[in-house]
């Protein structure tokens, strides 16, 4: 069904929709907790941001796998086409 006329919808990242299943299956979290401290993960300093920002980075190419590089991360795979 198409939108009505005014009508908006919120459009999550990726990672924010993983980080709210991973919130509820491992720390049992409530779908209202995660709502209502969602809004909590902003970064209040620079610093914070930069540790957040440094964080992601290390996740985006350590952690997590792509099935296109044989459900390696991106550093295994460099590593191993380099060997």
């Amino acid at each position: 069904m198409p939108p009505k006329k005014g009508q908006s919808f919120k459009r999550y990242h990726e990672d924010t929709k993983k980080e709210a299943v991973r919130l509820h299956v491992e720390e049992q979290w409530s779908y209202t907790m995660i709502r209502k401290n969602g809004k909590k993960m902003k970064p209040d300093s620079e610093d914070a941001a930069r540790r957040m920002i440094s964080e992601y980075i290390a996740y985006y190419n350590n952690e997590r796998f792509q099935k296109k590089l044989g459900d390696l991360s991106p550093v295994v795979y460099r590593e191993a086409i380099a060997a």
